[in-house]
């Protein structure tokens, strides 16, 4: 868009964004921040300009030492090298376990890390990256525009807030280095290995004492610990993917005893994998161990890649535990929607959304209205309208578009069209998209002055629709 040539990072004032708090836990919340479209992609633009500095400026891939979002970028507008995960951070840290006989681990997590960074030390970050220093300088007043001025926190979820982390975290990881500690880490997950457990007291209180003095961090104390090398094998190098290869290859040997071709048949391969997930899941619901979120999160990455229906009826009646990883429940029932389940699908979302003891809250009430949007053979119009009409204004008048646009409801669009002016940014961009309902003349028609509208975002919508 030429009009992105025009923008001047250091006049661009950014808007609010939407702000929503999803459940952490069973007692704690998550600030989640949604930018405006027009500030989501300066964003995405300051952080691929700044990109390959800040990742020059990082500890070497190589070292095995540093595996959360290293950049590799791609003219498809890849930002991070896929390859590097948490399960790289994971192996390492078994490997040097096993390798080099250390007696103690120091396992420590920064507290709520995102809100808390000093954006100060994000631009002093970007200025020893080799980022030009006026650059620093108007990319910190951007994310202070987007925290009303407050100078700490980088909105969670962009690819942007997570390399500059990185940056932000690399002295960090100097830090430990200088004063010889062998460590691993995956943004702000460490792990210090030592050899009795009078350094690992010496090793923690250095991290905390550099994350507070040079940071104004703290550790959480409830992930912070000292660990034997016996008990950091027993908690920490559990790994839901690598159970689940195992119980999967198991239940292909089961079914191939009692049929040689069993394992030559895809059918076979799912549902053993089926199985295995199912049992994961159960187990994690259950308490029956120790769950993270990052593992429920990954069966149902894996279960919607695979379409792996067998684990609707648990997530149906599971809603209210899973709340903590419902993006990831929420685009798992829609992969696995189809004609035969969407009615007990779509009854048990509008139930948790209404009369459970989470329905109050607007992160569960967009999720599920994202989901009734997806798939509008979920929820009959009327029955989806009244339940957005329960959300906070902010989420409720898009959510009532697009529930209009899913279910062709022409009448309410052309309603709304003649108000749409006086409505905010997200809802009037709903309206415009929802135009689609109206006949063909009508939609050209209201759309034609919106195509050369002032706001770019709300342009870029009508020509689209158009």
């Amino acid at each position: 868009m030429p009009e992105f040539q025009k923008v001047n990072l250091a006049e661009h004032s950014p808007s609010t964004p939407l702000l929503v708090l999803a459940p952490k836990g069973d007692a704690a919340f998550r600030a989640i921040k949604q930018l405006n479209p027009w500030d989501s992609i300066i964003y995405a633009a300051i952080a691929r300009e700044a990109a390959e500095a800040i990742e020059t400026m990082r500890h070497p891939q190589a070292d095995g030492r540093v595996f959360s979002y290293r950049v590799s970028l791609t003219d498809n507008g890849q930002l991070f090298d896929p390859a590097v995960t948490w399960r790289g951070f994971h192996r390492r840290s078994r490997e040097i376990v096993k390798e080099k006989n250390f007696s103690h681990v120091v396992v420590a997590d920064i507290a709520d890390f995102y809100n808390h960074i000093y954006l100060h030390r994000v631009r002093n970050a970007l200025e020893s990256a080799g980022v030009n220093s006026n650059r620093a300088k108007n990319i910190e007043r951007f994310l202070m525009g987007l925290n009303a001025k407050n100078s700490r926190g980088l909105p969670i979820g962009p690819n942007a807030s997570r390399l500059l982390a990185e940056a932000a975290l690399n002295d960090v990881d100097s830090m430990l280095v200088r004063r010889g500690y062998t460590h691993v880490r995956y943004l702000d997950d460490f792990r210090i290995f030592v050899n009795s457990r009078s350094e690992a007291t010496q090793a923690l209180h250095d991290l905390a004492y550099y994350l507070y003095t040079a940071h104004r961090l703290a550790l959480q104390s409830k992930k912070t610990a000292i660990l034997s090398a016996m008990e950091f094998h027993d908690k920490e190098l559990f790994d839901t993917a690598e159970m689940a290869e195992a119980m999967e290859a198991m239940q292909l040997t089961s079914a191939a005893s009692m049929n040689p071709s069993a394992t030559k048949n895809m059918g076979s391969k799912t549902e053993a994998l089926a199985k295995t997930l199912t049992d994961l899941l159960s187990r994690a619901l259950d308490n029956s161990w120790t769950v993270r979120v990052y593992d429920v999160g990954w069966i149902y990455r894996v279960a919607a890649e695979k379409r792996i229906r067998a684990l609707v009826p648990k997530t149906l009646s599971s809603l209210e535990k899973l709340a903590t990883v419902l993006p990831d429940v929420i685009n798992f029932l829609l992969r696995v929607t189809n004609e035969k389940n969407a009615e007990e699908i779509g009854s048990a979302l509008v139930n948790f959304a209404t009369g459970g003891e989470k329905s109050s809250l607007p992160f569960v009430q967009i999720w599920v209205l994202h989901a009734l949007c997806e798939r509008p053979e979920l929820c009959e119009a009327g029955r989806a309208m009244s339940l957005a009409n329960r959300a906070p204004p902010v989420f409720r008048d898009r959510a009532l578009s697009l529930l209009a646009q899913a279910h062709a409801r022409s009448d309410y669009i052309r309603e709304q069209k003649e108000v749409a002016g006086n409505m905010g940014p997200w809802a009037q961009r709903a309206v415009v998209w929802a135009a689609s309902v109206l006949p063909g003349d009508e939609a050209r028609h209201w759309l034609e002055p919106l195509k050369r509208s002032h706001d770019p975002m709300l342009a870029a919508v009508a020509k689209a629709v158009a």
